[in-house]
């Protein structure tokens, strides 16, 4: 560029020289004629320096367009991720529940099992201890009688030690999952924590 206008520059110096020695019309209009080539060159490369340097804003534009759309891209997949981790906390959570529920309904199950197995036990009992002399008469019979009943308290321990050795497995689970549970959430609010911040 200053090449060009230098020369230009250098042109206009030699026409206005050639005005003050007295040229012929031809000469004056040879020399016009190269001044606005020369013109017309410089004008045109600033032009097209205008041009690439609107080519090169351009670039930039786009670049900075494209970088934008990247980290919009980047918070929305984030975001995304974090509605997932979401939804498969609240998925957990709500299966633990279900879990829950079907094991207290079969602890209620097992107790009212329990229960009613001791009322018709002891309804036994009492229909068996219960005898007067008149009723058994041999002595046999009545030790017999007594067999039956200690068996019948034998079944009773069992099935009371059986149903006490669940009754702890299930209390000893449920405090398991009590405090997985605690992570759990202590995890979640952890998670919120940072994501609010």
């Amino acid at each position: 560029m200053t090449g060009m206008t230098d020369s230009v520059v250098c042109v206009i110096q030699k026409f206005q020289q050639y005005k003050q020695i007295k040229l012929t019309y031809h000469q004056i209009l040879y020399l016009r004629c190269i001044l606005s080539a020369f013109l017309c060159a410089s004008i045109s490369i600033q032009f097209n320096r205008q041009q690439n340097w609107n080519f090169l804003n351009i670039e930039e534009k786009i670049c900075n367009y494209s970088q934008l759309e990247g980290k919009k891209e980047r918070k929305n997949m984030k975001q995304q991720d974090q509605i997932i981790i979401k939804v498969k906390v609240a998925n957990k959570i709500m299966s633990q529940i279900s879990r829950e529920r079907n094991k207290k309904k079969i602890k209620k199950e097992i107790f009212c099992f329990k229960l009613v197995f001791i009322i018709k036990n002891a309804t036994v009992q009492n229909k068996k201890t219960l005898f007067t002399p008149g009723q058994v008469t041999n002595l046999r019979d009545q030790c017999n009688l007594l067999e039956q009943n200690l068996s019948m308290k034998h079944l009773h321990c069992q099935f009371y030690c059986y149903f006490l050795s669940i009754k702890e497995k299930i209390c000893s689970q449920l405090v398991n999952q009590k405090e997985k549970m605690k992570k759990k959430y202590g995890f979640i609010r952890l998670i919120n924590n940072k994501s609010k911040s």
